[in-house]
């Protein structure tokens, strides 16, 4: 899911997905999705010409997911984005931060070869 920058306590962010009421800033937030309660553990900062996006997930698959679809959605020639994964285990933090730096680096080798 894909929080938009200077969204707020309770902002919606799509159909389905808010912030709980009791969210604070700088710290994951408790997620209610379809009416169950998740913990968001995993939070991924993307930079972009536009803003930074924040996308939160719960497990270590969402997460990878949703931001590969986001990076992938970017036009390639802003690419590579900076990015930053926090998430309590280490090992998902850096497993995330090298497949998706992987994945950038992929698109810029594609995109360089075509020039």
């Amino acid at each position: 899911m894909v929080v938009q920058p200077g969204a707020g306590p309770g902002a919606a962010l799509r159909p389905g997905h808010e912030l709980s009421p009791d969210a604070t800033q700088g710290a994951l937030a408790p997620l209610s999705v379809h009416g169950v309660s998740l913990m968001a553990t995993i939070a991924i900062l993307i930079g972009t010409q536009a803003g930074a996006r924040l996308l939160a997930a719960a497990s270590e698959r969402e997460a990878a997911l949703s931001a590969e679809a986001f990076l992938r959605r970017l036009p390639v020639r802003t690419l590579p984005a900076p990015l930053w994964v926090q998430c309590d285990d280490p090992a998902v933090s850096g497993r995330l931060t090298a497949y998706l730096n992987g994945l950038q680096d992929e698109q810029v080798r594609e995109r360089d070869a075509r020039v």
